[in-house]
């Protein structure tokens, strides 16, 4: 073998489909993911399985030819899910917050005590002033 660490006992190679690509690379532990048609979605899955095991060597190579049909495809779904990405950087900019939380999502919403004292607003929009 090559000395690359492999729980099936030395040098494999397995020929599979991207279905269940997380399991699969998780009980395989492999050195290589070879991507014989590129995917947006089986690239992500591989960033994440490297993120959790960054001990674990790990290289992603994708097979397509230049200028192909499955090349423009790739290259369309990064364009896209880099705007999706913008968009809801954006949005979240923009958004409106309760005031009784912080913002943030998931568990580490911070409720503000409904009893606090609300902030001295510093808008002063609206209408002429009052006489």
């Amino acid at each position: 073998g090559g000395g690359a660490y492999s729980p099936m006992g030395g040098d494999s190679v397995v020929v599979t489909t991207l279905e269940h690509l997380d399991a699969l690379l998780d009980q395989l532990a492999p050195s290589f993911l070879v991507l014989m048609d590129p995917d947006l979605a089986a690239t992500r899955q591989a960033e994440v399985y490297h993120a959790h095991h960054p001990k674990v060597p790990f290289r992603v190579y994708s097979l397509t030819y230049e200028k192909s049909v499955e090349a423009q495809r790739l290259a369309t779904d990064v364009l896209r899910e880099g705007n999706a990405f913008e968009s809801l950087i954006e949005n979240k900019s923009t958004m409106v917050v309760p005031a009784t939380q912080d913002g943030k999502s998931g568990d580490d919403i911070i409720k503000v005590a409904p009893d606090a004292p609300a902030p001295a607003s510093t808008r002063r929009g609206g209408g002429a002033p009052k006489r």
